[in-house]
């Protein structure tokens, strides 16, 4: 789905009828990073079987943050609308891993950060 997405930014970009500005050939930068970091998340999960949340998650923070970078330089009206819809395709199924990897208290089903579990801790409230 990225590379799909990367590609045919890309391509409406080299071949639009408009002068494209840098924001949107970020966009493209972005959606290639992704292309690539992607399967590195499914990679170390599978390698450390035993944990696949814990260990793929520094791989899924480097995809989170490039998908909000990507999110905060995208603007629709710049590609057509089938390029759209792939980016807004690929930002949705990030969207949909992302709850996988919020930590959440026993019980309930409340997100919490990392440091709630740890012994004298302030909890959030």
């Amino acid at each position: 789905m990225a590379r799909e997405a990367s590609f045919w930014a890309w391509r409406d970009l080299e071949f639009g009828s408009y002068q494209p500005t840098l924001s949107d050939w970020e966009v493209v930068l972005y959606l290639d990073r992704l292309t690539w970091q992607i399967p590195w998340v499914a990679r170390t999960a599978e390698r450390k079987m035993a944990t696949p949340r814990g260990a793929s998650k520094p791989s899924y923070d480097v995809v989170a943050y490039d998908a909000m970078m990507l999110r905060r330089r995208y603007r629709p009206a710049s590609f057509q609308r089938s390029t759209s819809a792939r980016i807004d395709r690929l930002l949705g199924l990030i969207d949909e891993v992302s709850a996988y990897y919020q930590l959440r208290n026993p019980g309930t089903s409340r997100p919490t950060d990392d440091r709630s579990d740890r012994k004298g801790a302030v909890p959030r409230h």
